[in-house]
């Protein structure tokens, strides 16, 4: 349990001060993760209304303005409405949790994996590769670095590619899976897809590790700064010293 970023008490940012660099750059970190966790919550629960609202539009007027030549499909939007429905269960969790100051080092680790889990599950049911929600795997790994964690986006990187993954191989082979029939697209878009994934991650890493490097940068020239003006107080003290 630690406290949100911009709450901090005067006395716990006297006890930070005196840390080490690597011992404060943990907590500081560890305060923006949790407000990371705050606003990746509040895009999640926005994300899901948003698209759950596009849903509903196409599944009740399919001739008006998201026309489309699928005719409307009760168990999909019963499924779809399901997960959904947990979706935001899970999203009210997490912000009871956050609001309680509860945050395990874990529980980025899980948010993101049941984002995955869940989206992937929406993708086979309906649409497949083929569904525009696809593009949701490059939107979570976007929640993932406002963690500022590399470790986090690493792993969710991963764990995209190995959904989209799971995707083309229940395309390819129905069989292991009951029969299940998904929507495949031709074998480039799977790879543009795949090399989207990948790419996005690791610039995503890569504005994380720019942010620490400015971070420690502007620590040190702070800390130079702080170092040079004792240095000149110093020598007008003994200046003034000399004149008596």
């Amino acid at each position: 349990m630690i406290p949100s970023a911009g709450r901090e008490s005067p006395a716990l940012v006297s006890t930070v001060k005196s840390l080490d660099d690597d011992e404060a750059w943990f907590v500081a970190g560890r305060w923006q993760q949790l407000d990371g966790e705050y606003r990746a919550n509040h895009l999640r629960i926005f994300s899901l209304v948003a698209f759950y609202l596009v849903h509903l539009v196409q599944h009740y007027r399919p001739g008006g303005l998201l026309a489309t030549s699928a005719p409307p499909d009760e168990v999909f939007h019963l499924a779809v409405t399901v997960i959904v429905a947990g979706w935001l269960l899970m999203s009210l969790a997490v912000d009871v949790c956050l609001r309680q100051r509860a945050f395990p080092g874990s529980m980025p680790y899980i948010t993101t994996g049941l984002d995955l889990a869940l989206l992937t599950a929406i993708l086979c049911l309906g649409g497949g590769q083929q569904s525009p929600l696809v593009l949701g795997y490059l939107l979570i790994l976007i929640m993932a670095a406002m963690r500022f964690s590399l470790p986090l986006v690493r792993a969710a990187t991963a764990a995209a590619i190995f959904c989209y993954l799971y995707l083309m191989v229940m395309g390819r082979w129905p069989q292991l899976f009951g029969d299940r029939q998904v929507r495949v697209v031709a074998r480039y878009h799977q790879i543009i897809t795949l090399l989207a994934m990948a790419i996005c991650g690791g610039m995503l890493g890569q504005i994380i590790r720019r942010f620490h490097a400015m971070a420690r940068h502007y620590a040190d020239r702070r800390a130079g700064g702080a170092d040079h003006r004792a240095g000149e107080t110093d020598h007008l003290a003994g200046g003034e010293a000399d004149v008596d």
